[in-house]
């Protein structure tokens, strides 16, 4: 959750939440990212939430390690906007660290999801994040695509831009990414914002500061959300396999540093 759109205590997860945790966790693991790396950076990490699902799903030990070593995974949830309270507060979880400085330490795996759209300067912001990656590690970046889609929601949530995804692939690029696999994801939720854009068009509604930190709906309603949009990302995902990639709301791309 984007700290932005935070709203106290955290009940039930947007089912958006759930469903782009589980798709992009799904997809690390299945090319080995997670048993490869165990040291991951989640840039612009919000409430740490990810972070934490994260970390559930590597191993206690680095791959190099011997049995005798003691736990190492860990994922270092950085956010410019993490107050104090965050930051002297229980962690979301074990082997979870929170900072708002840049860490100084090398990675072998880095989430930057729904993150370099907030930047004015992209380039030079995803430069510095590959800057803290060893060769060849994984990095997984999702935006927000289509800049016909730009709306009052993008700018609540404070979004510089959405993107072309050709366009975002060159950027990815220059940075010094190789991109292994890339794809559309939410392609339902693409025709809800389309119509949502279309009607605000027609009468600008009153701003506001929607967003997933305020779901509110209950347990059944929640649960057969998630479902629905779980189905259409493993949906996603089959699509990305084959090389097809399907427009949706939101762009990803998955690919190693540059050796």
């Amino acid at each position: 959750m984007d700290l932005v759109e935070r709203r106290g205590a955290v009940g039930r997860r947007h089912p958006w939440e759930v469903a782009r945790a589980r798709f992009f966790l799904s997809l690390l693991e299945s090319h080995g990212a997670l048993d490869q790396a165990s040291q991951w950076l989640d840039v612009g990490a919000g409430d740490g939430w990810l972070g934490s699902e994260l970390r559930a799903r590597l191993p206690e030990r680095s791959p190099s390690s011997s049995s005798s070593s003691p736990s190492c995974s860990k994922v270092v949830c950085w956010d410019i906007n993490y107050t104090a309270d965050d930051l002297g507060g229980p962690r979301p979880g074990p082997g979870v660290e929170l900072t708002d400085r840049r860490p100084d330490q090398r990675f072998d795996g880095a989430l930057l999801l729904d993150v370099i759209e907030h930047v004015p300067d992209d380039e030079d912001f995803l430069g510095q994040v590959v800057e803290l990656m060893s060769p060849g590690g994984w990095v997984l970046v999702s935006v927000p695509a289509h800049p016909l889609l730009f709306s009052t929601h993008d700018t609540a949530l404070r979004h510089h831009r959405r993107y072309v995804p050709s366009q975002c692939a060159r950027l990815i690029d220059r940075a010094g990414i190789d991109i292994l696999v890339a794809g559309g994801v939410f392609h339902a939720l693409m025709a809800v914002r389309g119509l949502q854009v279309a009607r605000e068009r027609l009468a600008p509604p009153e701003p506001s500061s929607t967003g997933v930190g305020q779901w509110e709906h209950g347990r059944t309603l929640t649960g057969a959300l998630t479902s629905v949009l779980t189905a259409e990302t493993r949906a996603s995902a089959a699509l990305a396999r084959r090389g097809w990639g399907a427009p949706g709301l939101s762009w990803w791309a998955l690919g190693t540093r540059r050796r």
